[in-house]
C-alpha cells in the first residue's frame, strides 16, 4: 500500500470544493460524503494505482471521483495528488495547469 501525499495546490482545491458545497447546500452532509468517497477512491489507488487512466501528459494519471478528476503520479511507495479539477472545467485549462 502506497502512502498518499498531496500537493499544496490539490489540498487547497479539495478544501475549496468542500467549502463550496457546504455553503451551497447549507449543510456539510454532501461535503462529508464527497470527502469519504475521495478517501475511498484514493485508498483503492494506493493499492492499484493503474485504476486511473492515463491523462496524456507524461506520467500523470487521472481518476474520476463524482464530478472531479483527481490527477496524480505514483511510484512504488507513493501516490502524489497533483490537482483536482471539476469535470465541468474546460479540458484545455486543466491540462495547461498540469504542464
Amino acid at each position: 500500500m502506497r502512502r498518499i501525499d498531496w500537493s499544496d495546490k490539490a489540498s487547497e482545491q479539495l478544501a475549496n470544493i468542500l467549502i463550496f458545497w457546504a455553503k451551497h447546500n447549507h449543510s456539510t452532509r454532501y461535503s462529508e460524503k464527497l470527502l469519504a468517497e475521495m478517501e475511498n477512491s484514493l485508498s483503492k489507488l494506493s493499492i492499484l494505482p493503474e485504476l486511473g487512466k492515463p491523462s496524456g501528459v507524461s506520467d500523470i494519471r487521472m481518476k474520476l471521483v463524482r464530478d472531479y478528476w483527481v490527477f496524480y503520479k505514483y511510484t512504488d511507495h507513493e501516490i502524489y495528488i497533483i490537482q483536482i479539477s471539476s469535470t465541468y472545467q474546460h479540458p484545455k485549462g486543466i491540462y495547461k495547469d498540469l504542464k
